[in-house]
């Protein structure tokens, strides 16, 4: 995990931040927002990501699992059950 707190270069986590000059400010590579705009920004090697698109990215995996577990209980309780083929 990156804190914005300070720009020299800390090991923090696993994950080092890195020294930049203002104009070359590292930036979220999905919202392009600056590590200033954001609360966290995380580096993985080539690529940062901040704090606020992986809080949108987990609603958007949890969204989707929801979907799936009503799809399977629908199609669950479509599927005829051994009582029903009692006359």
């Amino acid at each position: 995990m990156i804190l914005n707190t300070d720009r020299s270069n800390i090991a923090l986590g696993g994950m080092s931040m890195f020294s930049y000059s203002l104009t070359n400010l590292p930036r979220c590579a999905v919202c392009k927002k600056s590590d200033h705009h954001v609360r966290y920004l995380i580096s993985g090697g080539e690529i940062n990501i901040c704090s606020e698109c992986i809080t949108k990215f987990n609603q958007k995996i949890q969204e989707r699992r929801l979907v799936r577990i009503r799809r399977k209980l629908m199609e669950d309780l479509q599927k005829p059950t051994s009582s029903d083929n009692i006359h």
